[in-house]
C-alpha cells in the first residue's frame, strides 16, 4: 500500500507555494497549476520507499507500487525493445 504524504498548497494572486508539516519546500510558484504540479513531485519523492528490484533484487528507491525495477535493469529492458 502506498505511503501517503500531507501536502498543502497556500498562497493567493501570484505567488504559491508547497507545505509538508509547516515547512516550505521549493521555491514559490507564479501560478496555482505549477504548484499543483510542484506539489505532485514532491508527493512522489517523499513517499518513496526503498524496494527490492524484481529482475536483480537490488535495493533502490521507489516511487509507488508501479516502480519496480531498479534504473540499470529499467534501462537494459528499454534495449531489449528496440
Amino acid at each position: 500500500m502506498a505511503r501517503t504524504v500531507d501536502i498543502e498548497i497556500r498562497g493567493s494572486g501570484s505567488s504559491w507555494s508547497v507545505f509538508h508539516q509547516g515547512q516550505q519546500l521549493g521555491k514559490p510558484q507564479n501560478q496555482y497549476e505549477k504548484a499543483c504540479i510542484s506539489a505532485g513531485v514532491w508527493q512522489r519523492r517523499l513517499s518513496a520507499r526503498d524496494r527490492a528490484c524484481l529482475c536483480c533484487g537490488a535495493q533502490f528507491s521507489s516511487y509507488g507500487i508501479g516502480h519496480r525495477m531498479c534504473d540499470a535493469c529499467r534501462e537494459d529492458a528499454r534495449g531489449a525493445m528496440v
